[in-house]
């Protein structure tokens, strides 16, 4: 019968020295660096006679010079919607979610739960963390506190938007925030 998986790997593991973990590590002696081989200097060709005669002539045709690649131009009206400020950029601002409710965004889906996430400090994490984990299950706070962060986060969230909303626009679900506030890259629904 030949031997399993676990036992091939156990018969690799044993060979060779074993391992004490107390031993201090071992220590790698430097590898020696050679020193850089200095380059020969060229020793200069003897001038042939021929080659003398030629040099002392000028060259009747100079070496011409590297053609410069071609300037590839992009057309005049797609150059004038890429420029800041250009009358054919601002002609067309997409203004379709101005007069919407938050709640009609179209990336607003009503009873999805989505990620989500957020920048806290972590004070203020780990402070929070704690209070829901260990208020949740005291005896006295049954019905008081949630059973967990999503749904604290979610019912703080929930309250100070409506109380926001009834103290700063007559209890009406706010516009939604214009699309550069919403998404970074996103223009518009």
């Amino acid at each position: 019968m030949s031997p399993g998986k676990a036992d091939r790997l156990r018969q690799r593991m044993n060979r060779g020295p074993a391992i004490d973990p107390d031993a201090p590590a071992p220590t790698l002696a430097p590898v020696p660096v050679p020193p850089p081989v200095p380059k020969p200097d060229p020793v200069p060709a003897e001038p042939s006679p021929a080659a003398e005669e030629t040099s002392a002539a000028p060259d009747p045709q100079p070496e011409p010079e590297p053609a410069k690649p071609a300037t590839v131009r992009r057309p005049a009206a797609r150059r004038a919607i890429r420029r800041p400020g250009n009358a054919v950029a601002a002609a067309a601002p997409d203004l379709s979610w101005k007069g919407k409710t938050a709640l009609e965004d179209p990336d607003c889906i009503p009873g999805r739960r989505y990620y989500r996430s957020q920048y806290v400090h972590d004070e203020v994490y780990f402070r929070f963390r704690a209070a829901i984990f260990w208020a949740s299950r005291n005896p006295e706070a049954i019905g008081e506190v949630p059973q967990n962060m999503t749904a604290a986060v979610e019912a703080f969230m929930d309250e100070l938007a409506t109380d926001l909303e009834q103290r700063y626009n007559g209890g009406d679900v706010f516009p939604m925030p214009p699309p550069d506030r919403r998404r970074k890259g996103k223009e518009g629904p």
